[in-house]
C-alpha cells in the first residue's frame, strides 16, 4: 500500500490564473523543501474541476482512495489531527473503498 501526500497549486500569480510549472518548481524548493510533491497541472484539469465544484474554502484537504473516490474533504481549521489520522487509517484498511 502506498500513500502519497501532495500539494496541488490551483492558482498562481493572482487573478485566478492557473499555477505555472515555474511557480510549482519554486514552491517545491522553497515551501515543501522537496518533502512532499507539488503537483503541476499542465492541462488545467484540476483547475477545471475546482471551477466545476463549489469549494468551501482554499486551502482544503482531500483524502482520495485508490479508485480516485474522494473519501473526505475538509478545510482548515475544521480538520482536527485525530480526524486526519482516522481518515488515513480508513484508507490503509480499505484502499479501494469497497
Amino acid at each position: 500500500l502506498q500513500i502519497e501526500f501532495v500539494h496541488v497549486l490551483h492558482e498562481g500569480g493572482g487573478g485566478g490564473a492557473p499555477a505555472t510549472e515555474a511557480l510549482c518548481d519554486d514552491w517545491n524548493e522553497t515551501v515543501s523543501s522537496e518533502e512532499y510533491a507539488i503537483w503541476f497541472d499542465p492541462d488545467n484539469e484540476i483547475d477545471a474541476l475546482i471551477k466545476e465544484n463549489e469549494l468551501d474554502g482554499i486551502p482544503y484537504t482531500l483524502t482520495v482512495d485508490a479508485n480516485a473516490n474522494v473519501r473526505l474533504r475538509k478545510k482548515p481549521p475544521e480538520f482536527p489531527e485525530d480526524e486526519l489520522e482516522t481518515a488515513l487509517k480508513s484508507l490503509i484498511n480499505n484502499p479501494y473503498g469497497d
